[in-house]
């Protein structure tokens, strides 16, 4: 079974205040990104829909699992990011 993939914009992500506060080492991360692609599409909802506490943002997306994973796109300038469709 194939699973559809979207890209959207990182600049349309909230990402706020994460859970996990050290990302660790980045650099074989970041390479494995680099040459397979990331591998595992991020979370996200749409962020009028959501109803969490001190949300309150006006892009449209909530970052809700992956931020490891934006971050390490972030860094290599990337200006898109897949995620489940």
């Amino acid at each position: 079974m194939t699973i559809p993939l979207a890209n959207i914009s990182i600049s349309d992500i909230h990402i706020g205040e994460r859970f996990r506060k050290d990302y660790g080492d980045m650099a074989q991360f970041k390479h494995s990104i680099k040459t397979k692609g990331l591998i595992t599409p991020i979370a996200v909802g749409l962020t009028d829909k959501l109803k969490m506490e001190g949300l309150d943002s006006t892009k449209p997306y909530t970052l809700l699992a992956g931020g490891r994973r934006t971050q390490a796109c972030i860094e290599l300038k990337h200006t898109t990011i897949p995620l489940l469709s």
